[in-house]
């Protein structure tokens, strides 16, 4: 994985930072792209991409006729009710499906496309130890 932190400078109270566009596309939040404001969600988001990556074993960009990004293709899929097909063989049998399906509720939620309906990466975190409990 290459990444690029983008260079910006934080003010006491301020709660995003404005840079120049940079970064590895994939991990990008849509938002920032939009407005080139980073914020603690667009962390979130760019953890959601990578919890997507550890669940299906793809990297956040895809070569395909239909989708170029992982997220909008594990989105439709799991719309479409076909999350099954998207968990990589190779975690397969280290879960649940209900493990499963309550880890991709959670990349689900992180890479929503507007900041304010992500959760706090504390939530996350809570969500994520819930989901080791459920183990058998």
């Amino acid at each position: 994985m290459n990444s690029q932190c983008s260079q910006a400078s934080i003010t006491v109270g301020k709660t995003s930072v404005e840079t120049a566009i940079r970064g590895t596309y994939g991990y990008l939040d849509p938002e920032y792209l939009r407005t080139s404001l980073l914020t603690e969600k667009s962390d979130v988001y760019s953890f959601g991409v990578i919890l997507l990556e550890l669940l299906t074993g793809r990297l956040p960009v895809i070569k395909s006729d239909t989708f170029r990004y992982l997220v909008k293709y594990f989105v439709t899929h799991v719309e479409g009710g076909r999350l099954v097909d998207l968990i990589d063989v190779r975690i397969y049998d280290e879960g649940t499906m209900e493990q499963f399906q309550a880890f991709a509720e959670v990349a689900m939620r992180c890479v929503r496309r507007e900041s304010e309906e992500r959760p706090t990466m504390m939530e996350v975190a809570q969500e994520l130890r819930v989901i080791r409990r459920l183990a058998p």
